[in-house]
């Protein structure tokens, strides 16, 4: 999972995992996860409801398995209810602290409640997998960077991203912007158009 595009392709998957099986919480937590995702690349608020909605059905179902609680942290998190959010994101590393995306995610967590320099740590520690990382964990170091105002870093970090999304892009416009790199800033703003025209 968090491949970008790849979780809108994953969504009715999963939802077609919890029709075969109503009571299957994994299912309904995996897709409250690639809606959260789908809903951050696509910003239809339809999506985040509808991630809200199966992180709940899957906590009901199973309060004690770590994707669940993940899939709530992350719905949480885009929903802006950062408190609980943090709850969340706490249980489900004490649940299963071997998942790293689970401890990528809550760095992005940290930067947005203003932890910068502990989300940096964290998403270093979750980059200490090697060359087995998911390449949104460069995109979550790329944006940490970017907040820290250390531009050039963030650009480094978005080149470890072979398949940027168009918010990758919109990142690295800027960080040439502030950088006094004008043309570089406008060929990046351009390959966002490319991929979301309406940018």
């Amino acid at each position: 999972l968090c491949n970008y595009n790849n979780e809108r392709d994953a969504v009715p998957f999963f939802a077609q995992a919890t029709t075969i099986d109503p009571n299957f919480a994994q299912g309904y937590a995996w897709l409250a996860l690639a809606l959260a995702v789908t809903f951050v690349l696509e910003a239809h608020a339809e999506s985040l409801s509808a991630a809200m909605q199966a992180a709940q059905r899957a906590m009901t179902l199973d309060a004690n398995d770590s994707t669940v609680h993940w899939g709530n942290a992350l719905a949480l998190m885009y929903s802006r209810d950062h408190e609980r959010a943090g709850v969340h994101f706490d249980r489900a590393i004490a649940l299963n602290p071997a998942v790293v995306q689970i401890g990528a995610d809550r760095a992005n967590w940290l930067r947005f409640n203003g932890r910068l320099e502990e989300a940096l740590a964290a998403i270093d520690n979750a980059l200490k997998v090697g060359p087995l990382a998911p390449q949104w964990f460069w995109a979550w170091r790329g944006e940490i960077l970017f907040d820290l105002e250390r531009y050039r870093d963030a650009i480094d970090a978005f080149n470890n991203v072979p398949q940027k999304s168009h918010i990758a892009y919109c990142y690295m416009a800027a960080a040439r912007a502030y950088l006094g790199d004008e043309a570089n800033a406008s060929q990046a703003l351009g390959k966002a158009k490319e991929i979301r025209p309406s940018v």
